[in-house]
């Protein structure tokens, strides 16, 4: 979406089951040290405007930044990019 930061953990947004899609992915449960977590929505609203990215697909890029400027640090210089490099740009 707008490359700038590395971290070393990804989060998704799933439709189904979090049960039966880990397994599928080849992920397994951790009780701590997590690089994966997978997230039921309370809506479908996150799924709103999804885009693909190099094959990839994602959030839109305004659920991309709400959800990452709650993250102290990168997460908020990642967030910082998106909306500089992706939101302004699409206005």
């Amino acid at each position: 979406m707008a490359p700038a930061v590395r971290y070393q953990r990804s989060f998704a947004y799933v439709e189904g089951p979090v049960e039966n899609i880990a397994p599928t992915l080849g992920l397994k449960e951790v009780t701590r040290g997590a690089n994966v977590t997978l997230l039921y929505p309370f809506d479908t609203g996150v799924f709103f405007d999804a885009r693909d990215f190099d094959g990839i697909r994602t959030v839109s890029p305004i659920q991309a930044y709400l959800d990452l400027v709650t993250f102290r640090g990168r997460g908020e210089e990642a967030a910082a990019t998106i909306l500089k490099e992706v939101i302004e740009r699409e206005r």
